[in-house]
C-alpha cells in the first residue's frame, strides 16, 4: 500500500459525493485545498488504515462561509478514519467538537515527486 502522493477528496453530502478538495500526504503530514478551505494535520498508518488528525480552515466571513457540520464555523477539528484499497481510500470525517460524521472518498492521483 502506498499512501504517500496527491489525492482527490470526496464528501457525501445531500446530493451525492461531492469533490471537496486535493490532499497532498506525505511524511506523516497531510495537507489539503479548495478555493474555499485548506486543512494541515498529521496522518497515521495502522495496517490497512489511516487517521488523519487536522485542522480545516475555512474563508469567508459568517453566512458567506460553506456550513459543515450544520454549522459555519472558521476553523473545524476533524479526524479522517479510513480503510484503504489499492487507490482508494473510504471511511469517516469526524468533527471532533460535536461528534458528527461524513462519509468520505479520497482516490489517489498522482505520486509526489
Amino acid at each position: 500500500m502506498k499512501l504517500e502522493g496527491i489525492w482527490q477528496i470526496e464528501m457525501k453530502g445531500p446530493y451525492g459525493w461531492e469533490s471537496t478538495s486535493t490532499a497532498f500526504i506525505e511524511k506523516g503530514i497531510y495537507r489539503g485545498a479548495s478555493a474555499s478551505h485548506y486543512t494541515i494535520g498529521s496522518y497515521k498508518v495502522k495496517g490497512n488504515r489511516v487517521i488523519a488528525k487536522t485542522v480545516m480552515t475555512t474563508r469567508g466571513k459568517g453566512s458567506q462561509r460553506r456550513p459543515l457540520f450544520g454549522r459555519y464555523d472558521s476553523s473545524f477539528r476533524m479526524t479522517y478514519d479510513g480503510e484503504v484499497k489499492g487507490g482508494t481510500i473510504r471511511g469517516n470525517a469526524t468533527d471532533t467538537a460535536a461528534k458528527y460524521s461524513i462519509p468520505f472518498r479520497a482516490t489517489r492521483l498522482a505520486d509526489i515527486d
